[in-house]
């Protein structure tokens, strides 16, 4: 008797424990192996293993049991009882755990309530388990099938394994404070707190958001919404936990391909920018030269007028005319051309010489009525610098091509601890509560802020022109 109820005070000791590894999200394969050990210590079994249903390998389709978990090692000769009891989760079996004795003894059937104890905790571990490797064989496509593909696919799975009436991953670019529906406010919170926010909706309903955490920053939220009367349960919010891990590396993967093609990009620019200055525009600047020279002879030669066959030297002015335009109109092309492939001002001149000579394009290439006022050099990094001066690019690149704008303010300044950037046009403006989809200019501006710290803000209205503004900190 006394052994009975010192195994029972036992028994309890380890599920306690095993509730406390739970809470405190110890991994799978860690909380599965302490569920073997307690479970044989409980039943002073001589061994203890979980097996576990996993699509079975080779031609035949099914599945077959596979230990993931043991501990103890009995001898095959000399067995002589053997103890299962199924592993569920939501009704489905997913496993067996399954404990074994030597020698003369029998299980009783407080071995058999005793082992079914440990079951939850072993089938929950078990549950992690299964659902993580499929994570993780859906993230491992993102290489070949590109970001979104991949979100789509990890929030369809959290709707699948966990009871939740739909999911979406959000990245913060589409998100705006300014802009997100109310439904969306734990979304929101997440993002803000970057922490999991579980909230009662208004239709009784429940939604939960993950934070997608990538390093040094939170790059979106995992976003699910349960039916009235349902919230996720322990084993849901494991998997949550899980799935928002794998969309945050699927982004920070992308990201990085991203900043590996960009300096790939750039030095392809600038490539381009060395042959095309030091090929066409030599020509360019040959031809115009040329047509100046003629012009000049054959003005010369019309003051002197008194020679054989000066009355067709008139004709010839036409044709040297207009090719001198070309030239000159191929030149400032080429001119704009190579400052949107290299901006040389900015990395020889710095900020404002570059930002002033990109005002001063837009004015004679467009006709447009630019102002600027810049200020000295702001003290900030060279990637603060270098992301203002592509937000501005981008900025004037839209008023001249979709704005209709008839006058553009771009403005410099330096304040406490910050450098801000606006461009302002009186243009046709358009809509800019709206997430901007298809707009890929203003979430590149928007990504190019956040990547030094910054922020970006658009202001339009239809009818009413644009103005957009980026702050990005000041060097220290």
């Amino acid at each position: 008797m006394i052994t009975v109820r010192r195994r029972a005070r036992a028994r309890r000791r380890a599920l306690a424990e095993i509730q406390r590894r739970v809470l405190d999200a110890e991994p799978a394969e860690d909380l599965l192996r302490l569920v073997v050990r307690r479970a044989r210590e409980a039943l002073g079994a001589d061994a203890a293993r979980v097996l576990v249903m996993e699509p079975a390998e080779g031609p035949v389709p099914g599945e077959a049991l596979t230990v993931r978990a043991a501990d103890g090692t009995p001898r095959t000769a000399g067995l002589t009882a053997v103890l299962d009891t199924p592993l569920t989760v939501r009704g489905r079996i997913v496993g067996v755990l399954e404990a074994s004795v030597l020698g003369l003894r029998r299980f009783t059937s407080d071995d058999r309530r005793a082992l079914r104890s440990f079951a939850a905790p072993a089938a929950l571990a078990v549950a992690q388990l299964r659902t993580r490797e499929q994570l993780r064989r859906l993230a491992d496509t993102s290489d070949t099938d590109g970001l979104r593909p991949t979100l789509d696919r990890l929030a369809a799975a959290a709707v699948a394994h966990t009871g939740a009436a739909e999911c979406a991953v959000r990245l913060l670019e589409p998100l705006e404070p300014d802009s997100a529906p109310e439904a969306a406010q734990e979304a929101r919170e997440a993002i803000a707190s970057a922490a999991p926010v579980i909230r009662t909706l208004r239709d009784d309903g429940t939604g939960a958001a993950w934070p997608l955490r990538c390093p040094g920053r939170v790059a979106g939220v995992l976003h699910c919404r349960y039916p009235p009367g349902r919230r996720p349960d322990g084993l849901d919010l494991a998997l949550l936990d899980a799935i928002a891990g794998h969309a945050a590396r699927a982004v920070a993967d992308e990201r990085r391909r991203a900043a590996a093609r960009d300096r790939g990009a750039l030095d392809e620019r600038r490539r381009l920018s060395r042959e095309l200055h030091d090929s066409v525009c030599q020509a360019l600047y040959g031809i115009a030269l040329g047509a100046r020279t003629a012009r000049e002879l054959l003005d010369r030669d019309l003051r002197g007028g008194e020679g054989q066959g000066t009355d067709a030297l008139p004709e010839l002015a036409e044709p040297i005319d207009y090719v001198r335009q070309l030239a000159d109109a191929a030149i400032t092309e080429t001119r704009a051309v190579l400052g949107r492939l290299r901006p040389e001002t900015l990395e020889a001149d710095g900020l404002v010489a570059a930002l002033a000579h990109h005002v001063a394009a837009l004015r004679d290439r467009y006709g447009i009525a630019a102002e600027a006022t810049l200020g000295p050099e702001p003290e900030t990094t060279p990637e603060a610098k270098h992301a203002l001066y592509r937000i501005a690019q981008e900025s004037l690149h839209n008023v001249a091509k979709h704005s209709g704008a008839r006058h553009v303010r771009l403005h410099l300044l330096s304040g406490p601890g910050t450098i801000t950037l606006t461009v302002a046009d009186d243009g046709v403006g358009f809509d800019s509560r709206g997430s901007f989809p298809g707009h890929l200019g203003l979430l590149s501006m928007r990504e190019r802020a956040r990547e030094v710290g910054g922020t970006l803000s658009v202001d339009s209205r239809p009818g009413r022109g644009s103005r957009v503004r980026a702050t990005v900190p000041a060097e220290p």
